[in-house]
């Protein structure tokens, strides 16, 4: 028994981009709390590990239903999970406010007091550690992916079409994937 067509091309492309998120935010924080002694950043491993778990499902039952009620619930709910905690939570804050903006200061040579007082310890580190700090930017790159498909996405779950030429095609794409291959003649005979 095969699965029923994903009606919206781009549902894979939101689960692949926000499990890539949740991915980098986990060895981020894992590798925060070892690195500083910090095991309460530990939490992101939970954090991550329900909230990768509900996007999962989230995905099966709108892939599996997509035009039933419930199928229809679960492509909202990915959507909201993708919004507010890859692409805000995780993209904007975390990535963006917490390390790209703190770096970018920080090199730039903004004063010690403004840094301490935008980034209070213990829950931030002023940059000591390129590792961490390069994670924590890096976060920002699979958000912001997540971001982008995540308007297609909303566009077709809403009705709309992102790009009909666009939707076609990526819909095209299936259907050549689909079709089995056959070897082909050589293109000049034998003498």
């Amino acid at each position: 028994m095969s699965d029923a067509p994903v009606s919206n091309p781009h549902t894979r492309a939101l689960l692949r981009g926000g499990l890539a998120t949740l991915g980098l935010f986990v060895a981020h924080h894992v590798y925060g709390a070892v690195r500083y002694n910090t095991p309460w950043r530990h939490h992101a491993a939970f954090v991550a590990f329900w909230v990768g778990l509900a996007l999962v499902a989230a995905f099966l039952v709108y892939r599996r239903h997509p035009h039933m009620p419930r199928g229809r619930f679960a492509g909202w709910t990915l959507a909201a999970l993708s919004l507010l905690f890859l692409v805000l939570q995780i993209g904007l804050y975390e990535g963006l406010y917490n390390h790209v903006l703190k770096d970018a200061l920080f090199l730039a040579g903004a004063p010690r007091e403004l840094l301490l007082r935008m980034f209070p310890p213990p829950t931030y580190e002023l940059p000591n550690d390129v590792w961490f700090e390069l994670s924590g930017v890096l976060q920002v790159l699979p958000a912001l992916y997540t971001g982008r498909v995540w308007l297609r996405f909303l566009r077709v779950l809403r009705g709309e079409a992102s790009r009909p030429s666009e939707t076609r095609f990526l819909e095209g794409l299936t259907e050549v994937s689909k079709q089995p291959r056959t070897p082909s003649a050589p293109a000049h005979a034998e003498r």
